[in-house]
């Protein structure tokens, strides 16, 4: 008796283009979008190394420090106002200059059109 033909039917062949083809369309986006694409996909199906590389005693850890963080954002809030305080202080200088000068063109044209009207005569 000869042996069987086995065939794949169409949803079988495509079940198998899935399995070959998402994990490596999830990679190739993955560094597209500039991420590692290998360590992601460990990280999704939960493969991924428990192993930490072991520290040495004389190397010490940093360790947070949630009132120097408190510390440096009042320090840069404080920068930020002083700096919002000579600009806008800045601003009104030249306000007030820009004010002298629209003063200053109407009196000339005055002026001009003063001499416009002696000169016409």
């Amino acid at each position: 008796m000869p042996p069987k033909k086995y065939r794949l039917t169409g949803f079988a062949r495509f079940f198998l283009f899935l399995l070959i083809a998402t994990p490596l369309a999830y990679m190739g986006a993955s560094y597209y979008n500039g991420e590692d694409g290998w360590a992601n996909l460990k990280k999704l199906l939960g493969i991924e190394s428990t192993e930490r590389p072991a520290v040495s005693s004389d190397e010490t850890e940093a360790v947070f420090d949630p009132s120097a963080s408190d510390r440096q954002v009042r320090q840069e809030n404080e920068r930020l106002k002083s700096e919002i305080d000579s600009l806008n202080a800045r601003i009104e200088k030249l306000f007030t200059r820009v004010e002298r000068l629209e003063e200053l063109l109407r009196e000339k044209n005055r002026q001009l059109e003063e001499l416009k009207g002696q000169g016409d005569t």
